[in-house]
């Protein structure tokens, strides 16, 4: 029965497979200026094709790094806007508070909470104005799903 391993060489024309004399492009390999003159001064075809396949190389490098920068850039802006989206969500209901607080509140028992709620909301509408955030009259217009959201339902008996 053979073993499992491999067979270890025992004449000179085995050893020879195992270690074979370096061919010349591995000594290419090792004088690289060698090389290139011998190529250069025999194959200048061979030279244009490795030319192409490394032009290639670098215009493929170039677009991917492009697509690489555009692509962050995006990312970046959609982070931005999630997050100033989630900032807007936070104080959409200090806002309602604070008109709740001027709606309930008799003007003349507290002048001075009254003119502090409303200077703090007015500067709150300002804030998001400069945002881009403009408020929306849709008070006593049809309900629109694509612009509002649903708080509660209420059945007309008129209709």
């Amino acid at each position: 029965m053979e073993p499992d391993n491999p067979r270890i060489p025992t004449t000179n024309d085995d050893a020879s497979s195992i270690n074979p004399e370096p061919s010349s492009s591995a000594t290419d390999t090792q004088n690289p200026s060698a090389s290139i003159a011998d190529v250069a001064s025999t194959d200048p075809a061979m030279l244009r094709r490795q030319l192409a396949a490394q032009k290639d190389d670098y215009l493929r490098l170039t677009a991917d790094f492009d697509k690489f920068i555009k692509r962050t850039q995006r990312d970046s802006e959609q982070q931005a806007a999630l997050e100033k989206e989630a900032f807007i969500h936070e104080l959409l209901p200090i806002l309602d508070n604070l008109e709740r607080a001027l709606a309930s509140e008799q003007p003349d028992s507290c002048e001075p909470l009254h003119r502090g709620v409303t200077i703090t909301l007015q500067e709150v509408g300002r804030l998001l104005q400069r945002h881009g955030i403009e408020p929306v009259e849709d008070v006593g217009l049809p309900f629109d799903p694509h612009r509002h959201e649903a708080v509660f339902v209420q059945h007309d008996p008129s209709q």
